[in-house]
């Protein structure tokens, strides 16, 4: 497959290795993807996914899948969906539209960076839970250390479990993770880190 090459070639490029085993869940789930502190960041992400054959899908506005931009888009994993306020889609209805792409593809993996932008936050997004719990599928959690030049797969949870849960692995998973700027990634706040930890 050219995308498995091309992604496998750019890591190699970059001195990036892939560690760990890739679990079966990577076929259908939500994935998170972080730390997100730069723009970098899903270049690498893709690379990765495209190298392990990961059936990796992102939501973006339809108004981008027009031509010729669409034509890229779609190569490297772009899904179109109506996200417009002024329809039947609001916050509550993004989740349920991200939802059903489950409905429409036998193989995806939805990546989704809950911190939501590279701006640091002390309040991460909790859509990916929302998706996971609605579609009723595992969340992935993907990482790039930029410390180590490596990424993987950690953690799989079940997002039956309970979002505090979800949000504590997430937590002290990525707090063990070198972001490419340090002083951009923290702990969302309302997830403190245990005494005993």
């Amino acid at each position: 497959m050219v995308r498995n090459f091309i992604g496998k070639a750019i890591l190699k490029f970059h001195g990036w290795k892939i560690v760990g085993e890739i679990p079966k869940e990577t076929e259908r789930c939500v994935l998170v993807a972080g730390p997100h502190t730069s723009n970098w960041d899903f270049y690498l992400a893709a690379a990765c996914m495209h190298a392990l054959d990961i059936p990796m899908k992102i939501g973006i506005k339809d108004f981008w899948m027009k031509f010729p931009m669409g034509i890229l888009i779609r190569y490297v994993g772009g899904l179109g969906v109506n996200l417009s306020k002024d329809k039947k889609f609001n916050r509550k209805g993004q989740v349920a539209a991200f939802a059903e792409l489950f409905d429409e593809h036998d193989r995806i993996a939805f990546m989704i960076s809950p911190e939501g932008n590279r701006a640091i936050t002390d309040k991460w997004k909790t859509g990916f839970y929302r998706i996971a719990e609605k579609a009723q599928v595992p969340i992935v959690i993907s990482y790039l250390d930029y410390g180590k030049k490596e990424a993987g797969i950690g953690p799989i949870i079940n997002p039956n479990d309970g979002l505090d849960n979800a949000m504590s692995i997430l937590m002290d998973f990525y707090e063990k993770i070198t972001p490419l700027y340090k002083d951009q990634f923290s702990r969302d706040k309302r997830y403190p880190k245990k005494n005993n930890s």
